[in-house]
């Protein structure tokens, strides 16, 4: 095998090589940046979920009530709100970056009392868990 021939076969590998991690680099990043999209959507039906099981420890587990002051005032108000009222997700329609810690999930949502609506819910990550912010648009309890 010629001097010439063999610089070839190298180049042309390397240039092959190149390219394989150029495109398995890509389809990783695609992958993590898809990730949270999935991880958000699951804690949001899981949320829904629990209202539709009456599940109240399950609420407070994938949401940060910032109307409330401590878990055992968001359980006694949970219970009263779930005796009351029936919300069920119909779906979601985006997810939407705010930052890496940060989304905006919008969805279609269906109450008792105001029918078919659609509905913004921020998500932040919590402690490795990605949680729902509740009552971001009233005034929290002192």
């Amino acid at each position: 095998m010629s001097k010439r021939f063999k610089w070839f076969i190298g180049g042309a590998l390397l240039v092959v090589a190149f390219t394989v991690f150029v495109f398995s680099y890509g389809n990783i990043s695609t992958n993590a940046s898809q990730a949270p999209d999935k991880e958000i959507e699951k804690t949001l039906k899981s949320f829904f979920k629990s209202i539709d099981d009456k599940n109240v420890e399950n609420m407070i587990d994938n949401t940060i009530d910032i109307r409330f002051s401590d878990d055992d005032i968001r359980k006694t108000e949970y219970t009263e709100l779930l005796s009351t009222d029936k919300v069920k997700l119909n779906d979601i329609v985006s997810i939407d970056k705010i930052d890496d810690n940060n989304y905006s999930v919008t969805a279609n949502i269906n109450t008792k009392d105001n029918g078919d609506i659609t509905q913004e819910f921020p998500v932040t990550l919590d402690e490795g868990k990605w949680k729902i912010i509740i009552g971001q648009d009233i005034l929290p309890n002192n």
